[in-house]
């Protein structure tokens, strides 16, 4: 924090005050439908900005990448639902989720990136609609309904029972990508990120 202005500091701990009072503040629709969903999907979209403004490339994949980790989740830890119905423990789904959305990331970095510009906007298009074909499509692994009745980590509990929990849950892993992306445009690979996006050559 100690590089932002004060101004926008202080809105910046304003905000996160707000959104930890938020459950006082608002309804339980509010908080479990809107404010949740924001969060999740706003990791998703600072991993967007983050390669744009610090790479210099507007990836498109990032959603699927995004899908991809629910979806291993979902197929490891459901028992009545479409997929692999595995069973497994919870925290063992997130670990997994986490790892496939890794490596699958690593196989697309690896096909797009001798490209640039469009090219580079056009592949990663084509990876997100390459996977929302093929999770809509076969239903070992998904199928056009989707996967349901997937059970989260006691930690969290049930959505239905518990919605702040999810809630909270979703803004620390929020505040901790903007630490995390934050120190990483402090370190020698985020400087040489901004030094390829300035001079590609």
């Amino acid at each position: 924090f100690r590089s932002l202005p004060t101004i926008e500091r202080s809105i910046g701990i304003g905000a996160v005050a707000v959104a930890f009072l938020a459950p006082l503040l608002f309804s339980t629709f509010f908080v479990s439908f809107v404010l949740t969903q924001a969060l999740w999907l706003g990791i998703a979209a600072a991993s967007v900005i983050f390669l744009s403004a610090y790479g210099g490339m507007v990836s498109l994949a990032q959603v699927a990448l995004y899908g991809i980790a629910g979806f291993a989740l979902g197929n490891v830890v459901t028992t009545e639902s479409n997929g692999l119905n595995l069973g497994w423990d919870p925290w063992l789904g997130v670990l997994l989720g986490i790892v496939i959305a890794t490596l699958v990331g690593l196989l697309f970095g690896a096909l797009a990136s001798r490209s640039t510009g469009i090219y580079f906007l056009m592949i990663t298009l084509t990876y997100a609609v390459i996977a929302n074909a093929f999770f809509g499509q076969v239903v070992t692994f998904s199928g056009f309904g989707g996967i349901s009745s997937i059970h989260p980590p006691e930690l969290i509990g049930s959505p239905e029972t518990n919605p702040f929990r999810l809630y909270y849950a979703a803004l620390i892993v929020a505040l901790v990508v903007y630490m995390l992306i934050r120190y990483v445009l402090r370190t020698p690979f985020g400087r040489v990120l901004q030094g390829v996006r300035d001079d590609p050559v």
